[in-house]
């Protein structure tokens, strides 16, 4: 299994718009690894590829890391514009050659996709895109190659779903945005992941509807993952450098950029 960490920023991305904070200039002036677009990850096997978080610039990511890339399906984790607002990008999935000219499988759980149809971002009917594929809580779908299977979280009023993906005996956690109440609260189906992908925006608590570095190194312990990989990063948490240097006196934690590739 492979990883590949398309976009690793919270809501605001990195540089954040019209942001003069030290983090935010100091992006913009250097670039490289500073720069984060907002979060996206494809999953893939020798022959599946499952998309995890479609954000708003997912036509960018798509075009720049993975062109051409068959895929199995997209995964949304909860309705909110910066995991799920690329999916009015993705109208335009239908009729190219290189894709599929079917309807591109989307997985959520039923709560989700309530959610999705309310938003007015969507120009058209979400079944007229996308042929919907209801997940339910903590039972495991199969996609292509993959096994996943959502448990749901804590974040504020928002319907929200992690994700366990599981593949030839490795297994990878995805949080998504879950709040720190979450990490006494999960699922044994979380345990002794082979990756824990963690959505960290800030660095230290508090900060009650999202975990933070702290809380996601102590999940990684308890939940006895092999790796801990930080991603969905904001301006108010530590640069990329700033991160790595914290994370090599720690076993077992990555700090995730735009473009990283893991293999399993």
């Amino acid at each position: 299994m492979e990883l590949r960490f398309l976009g690793t920023g919270a809501s605001e991305g990195i540089p954040a718009i019209n942001c003069h904070c030290s983090h935010c200039r100091r992006a913009a002036e250097t670039g490289g690894r500073l720069i984060r677009r907002r979060s996206a990850i494809l999953c893939s096997t020798g022959r599946s590829n499952l998309l995890i978080e479609v954000p708003p610039e997912i036509r960018e990511l798509i075009n720049e890391q993975c062109r051409g890339v068959k895929w199995d399906g997209v995964y949304v984790s909860h309705a909110h514009y910066g995991h799920a607002a690329g999916l009015e990008e993705l109208r335009h999935w239908q009729g190219k050659s290189t894709w599929s000219r079917d309807k591109l499988k989307l997985f959520v759980a039923a709560s989700v996709d309530d959610r999705l149809a309310e938003k007015t971002w969507f120009q058209g009917q979400m079944k007229d895109v996308f042929d919907t594929m209801i997940c339910s809580n903590e039972e495991p779908t199969v996609v292509g190659g993959l096994s996943i299977t959502p448990f749901a979280v804590e974040h504020g009023e928002e319907p929200t779903f992690g994700l366990v993906v599981e593949s030839e005996g490795h297994k990878v956690v995805y949080t998504s945005d879950m709040a720190v109440s979450q990490c006494e609260k999960m699922p044994a189906l979380a345990d002794q992941a082979d990756i824990l992908i963690a959505n960290t925006p800030t660095f230290l608590p508090p900060k009650a509807d999202h975990i933070t570095v702290q809380d996601a190194v102590e999940l990684k312990i308890r939940l006895k993952a092999q790796k801990v990989v930080l991603t969905h990063i904001s301006h108010k948490n530590k640069t990329h450098d700033a991160l790595g240097d914290c994370a090599k006196g720690l076993k077992g934690v990555v700090v995730a950029y735009d473009g990283l590739r893991l293999r399993i």
